[in-house]
């Protein structure tokens, strides 16, 4: 689609207007390291002002071009305002969604290491050195998968990243995931033997 600019008369075929005209061909490579030579240094010095570093400020500004490229091509860019300003509006709009979806994830991470300690502290307790052998044992009534989770987890302290490597899961999520299950199937088993249930109370972490 071509760009009309509006103009009192005679139409007069700015920088910016040639450099759209380019934009809408099929070769865009020279229109494109154009826009890097022009603009590159000013755009990212401006997001860096914004509290990015450098790098967050390069994949800004690449992605800012891609999302003008997209808007002259399907007709949206109508020259109303300069490509600079242009470029500036989409670039502050990108920043925003970044740090909006930054501090989103930074909440995530917040709630699940407040959870963390409390669920990780009581089952510690649960896997005591002391009733390891007992938990080796039932560990092979849970199944093998659960028992090589379990096993490298607690008693050989293996890191998640290490663990998905030794037991094969999709992703880290997928294993906790499975992990939870495997302690849900644990106290089920455990719920068919009193004596051990009896153990568990005396250290407080077992609930009926």
């Amino acid at each position: 689609m071509q760009i009309a600019y509006k103009s009192g008369g005679n139409e007069q075929r700015t920088p910016d207007l040639e450099l759209v005209i380019a934009l809408q061909q099929a070769d865009i490579n020279r229109s494109v390291k154009e826009l890097y030579n022009s603009y590159f240094d000013m755009l990212t010095g401006f997001i860096r002002t914004k509290g990015a570093d450098s790098d967050e400020a390069a994949d800004i500004f690449q992605e800012t071009i891609l999302v003008f490229i997209e808007a002259v091509r399907a007709g949206k860019f109508k020259g109303d305002s300069s490509i600079k300003s242009y470029l500036f509006g989409i670039a502050k709009n990108l920043w925003l969604e970044e740090i909006r979806s930054s501090e989103r994830r930074n909440r995530r991470q917040q709630v699940f290491q407040q959870a963390a300690p409390t669920i990780e502290s009581t089952e510690a307790k649960l896997f005591n050195k002391e009733m390891q052998k007992t938990w080796l044992q039932l560990f092979g009534s849970i199944g093998s998968v659960c028992k090589g989770i379990l096993v490298g987890f607690y008693y050989e302290k293996l890191p998640m990243k290490e663990l998905l490597d030794k037991v094969s899961f999709a992703s880290e999520q997928a294993l906790r995931n499975k992990k939870a299950k495997c302690m849900k199937s644990l106290k089920e088993f455990l719920s068919k033997h009193p004596a051990i249930i009896n153990q568990l109370k005396s250290l407080d972490i077992y609930e009926s």
